[in-house]
């Protein structure tokens, strides 16, 4: 009988002790935040279901959330010029136009005079598609075929939307507000007018080569 009792106790304990082991796992979690639903162990219950209608609250926790700034990313500018692939083609001595001056009754010479340079496309267009801005040099080469002086002469132009210029320098917007990396950005247009001077006394062969234009993009100087 004895031995009996003693187990009998034993098993008592245990029970006990596991009560008080599940008991105490909930109520030591630093983030419960129901109480004890018994009511036989820590604070008196808050959460019973007798207490509560379908679809109350029973309980609400409060949750912090941080945050962090990310680091400052990185942008990666691209240089995009292009100009317009229209051929120059100019004429030396255009000939004569005449006007008719009812005063004097007879016609008086107007216009290209025979060494005049003329030609029915003397513009560049040139489109900057950065996104940043760009000055647009021209210059010119002549061929070593033409043995007389021939001189060059640019005239860039910009609306003052999409650049300006400076001398003989095209200088282009970028295409897009500096630092703006949502909104669509707009090509930025301007022209370079060529004009030629200098007089020819050797006859050449049509579709000469008469030089070459050299347009050069540089990173605009303050």
């Amino acid at each position: 009988m004895k031995r009996f009792y003693a187990l009998v106790l034993v098993v008592a304990l245990l029970v006990s002790a596991m009560s008080l082991t599940a008991g105490a796992a909930y109520l030591d979690d630093a983030n419960h935040f129901t109480a004890d639903d018994a009511a036989n162990t820590g604070p008196a219950g808050t959460a019973k279901t007798d207490d509560h209608t379908e679809g109350s609250t029973i309980a609400t926790a409060k949750i912090p959330v941080k945050f962090t700034m990310g680091g400052e990313g990185t942008t990666t500018n691209v240089y995009a010029i292009s100009y317009d692939a229209s051929e120059l083609v100019f004429t030396y001595g255009a000939g004569t136009s005449y006007i008719w001056n009812p005063e004097k009754l007879k016609y008086e010479v107007v216009g290209n005079g025979p060494t005049d340079w003329t030609s029915d496309n003397s513009t560049i267009t040139v489109k900057n598609y950065s996104d940043l801005p760009v000055d647009v040099e021209p210059s010119f080469a002549k061929d070593s075929g033409v043995t007389e002086t021939v001189n060059a002469a640019f005239t860039p132009n910009a609306s003052s939307t999409d650049g300006s210029t400076d001398g003989q320098t095209l200088k282009l917007n970028a295409a897009v507000a500096t630092g703006n990396t949502t909104a669509a950005g707009t090509v930025r247009t301007g022209t370079i007018g060529v004009a030629f001077s200098g007089a020819l006394t050797t006859p050449y062969a049509a579709d000469s080569a008469l030089g070459t234009i050299t347009l050069t993009v540089k990173v605009p100087t303050p």
